[in-house]
């Protein structure tokens, strides 16, 4: 993951324990753009807006890529830039 302020997770516990924190209130996907550059691959961008109890809105462009393997879709890149 590439997140804002030059933050990069690239193991699994790092990832999963990021999201351990305060859960989103609330949030909106649009511009939602679903990409196929091979059969196995999936890329998908969209623009995000969510908030959390008590903070400031945060509104991203982001992408996600995704392989397909035998046991299923596995995230292999998500990245988010700030708006």
């Amino acid at each position: 993951m590439l997140l804002p302020g030059g933050v990069l997770m690239d193991d699994r516990s790092t990832v999963l324990d990021s999201m351990s924190g305060q859960p989103w209130a609330r949030h909106q996907l649009d511009d939602v753009v679903p990409m196929r550059p091979l059969d196995d691959v999936l890329l998908v961008a969209y623009t995000a807006t969510a908030s959390r109890e008590g903070a400031s809105e945060y509104k991203a462009q982001i992408s996600s890529t995704y392989v397909r393997r035998s046991d299923g879709w596995k995230l292999v890149l998500h990245k988010h830039t700030p708006r």
